[in-house]
């Protein structure tokens, strides 16, 4: 057995927004690690804590699942793999399936090494890289438990079967994913204007804060040259949308009363929808900024279309004030009867709904013949 440690060895990738160091923390959905080899098996040296919500991983070779676990407590070292054919490379990857729980500030996962019994081999390159942004959604809420499951553990959170995860399979794509549940694009669903991705988008993991967070680096700014996506995928707008059902939210620091709130007559409020509508574009240039030559689509749509106006709106202006054309928007398959998954979440099916839209809308976008 050879023991790696992540950040010496080029021949494995490591996956979504984290600092590259020899001891690796991973924070985001779909982060973790990818690799070949040709040995028979394969240990995890993985570190874990957490108050109330525990951290699970997913094992794939050759694209298929063949584990998932809960990580326990502690430092462990755990066998992921073991009795695979001698001298046959194959494509390992390693899943976080878990979104930041901003809740549970002493929840972390390390992983210090892995070791194998066989040699690693250069990976080849993916044909484009795509960062993905969003929401419950896009955070894999609801992908891993049965219909009418409803609670806040977990496992209701999966990766298989990812919209954009398996877009991004379908494509060969390298992913990159940045999703909060609850989180939308001018305020989450409860009206709070700081729980926003774009209010965290250029750290390396925003939305965790504590002592332990800011130690793994979570605070800290993002360096964009380090990772620059060929196509940004963003999924937003369902929680500005369920706001205007929700009661007002009032910013501690400055005592600023947030509300989105609708006419007497069930419409939306104009002075809200240009709120989101603004806040779209200027999410734009911030993208854009940090991101000068990818392009921007805005995906929307999964569980909710209200918010579809005001976001175009926001397109439009972008690409009018902008003068850039290199965005647009996609409207994502509206959940029909059948496809829920757990918690009121959209499940397996919406989600392969999703990606056959997602994966048709950037071939047409890099010119690529199905």
């Amino acid at each position: 057995m050879i023991k790696y440690k992540l950040g010496q060895k080029n021949e494995i990738r490591i996956i979504g927004r984290t600092l590259r160091r020899d001891d690796l923390a991973l924070f985001w959905t779909g982060s973790g690690m990818e690799f070949c080899f040709d040995g028979t098996q394969v240990w995890i040296d993985i570190e874990s804590d957490y108050t109330s919500h525990e951290d699970w991983i997913r094992v794939e070779v050759n694209g298929c699942t063949v584990e998932r676990m809960m990580i326990p407590k502690g430092h462990n070292k755990i066998c992921l793999l073991r009795g695979l054919e001698n001298g046959t490379c194959r494509k390992i990857r390693i899943y976080k399936e878990v979104q930041p729980m901003i809740q549970d500030e002493s929840r972390k996962l390390i992983v210090h090494s892995i070791e194998l019994d066989g040699r690693l081999y250069k990976m080849a390159q993916p044909d484009f890289r795509m960062e993905v942004i969003g929401d419950s959604l896009t955070a894999g809420e609801g992908l891993n438990g049965p219909v009418g499951m409803v609670n806040s553990a977990s496992n209701v959170f999966g990766t298989e079967g990812h919209y954009a995860i398996e877009a991004a399979k379908e494509l060969n794509a390298e992913i990159s994913i940045m999703a909060q549940s609850g989180w939308g694009v001018y305020c989450s669903w409860d009206n709070n204007t700081q729980h926003t991705m774009p209010y965290v988008y250029e750290k390396v993991c925003g939305s965790l804060h504590g002592t332990m967070n800011k130690s793994l680096g979570t605070q800290q700014l993002w360096d964009f040259t380090e990772w620059q996506p060929d196509i940004i995928v963003v999924n937003l707008g369902s929680n500005d949308g369920f706001a205007f059902d929700y009661p007002q939210w009032v910013n501690p620091e400055t005592q600023e009363v947030i509300h989105q709130y609708k006419n007497a007559d069930g419409s939306y409020a104009k002075e809200c929808t240009d709120k989101i509508s603004e806040a779209v574009h200027l999410f734009l240039i911030n993208l854009r900024h940090n991101n000068p030559n990818a392009y921007l689509l805005w995906a929307y749509g999964m569980i909710d279309h209200s918010m579809r106006p005001y976001i175009e709106e926001g397109i439009l202006q972008y690409k009018k004030c902008e003068k850039d054309e290199k965005a647009s928007f996609l409207a994502l398959p509206y959940l029909q009867k059948g496809w829920l998954g757990s918690n009121n979440h959209p499940g397996i099916i919406s989600h392969r709904a999703a990606k056959e839209c997602l994966v048709d809308k950037i071939r047409e976008i890099r010119g690529i013949n199905a």
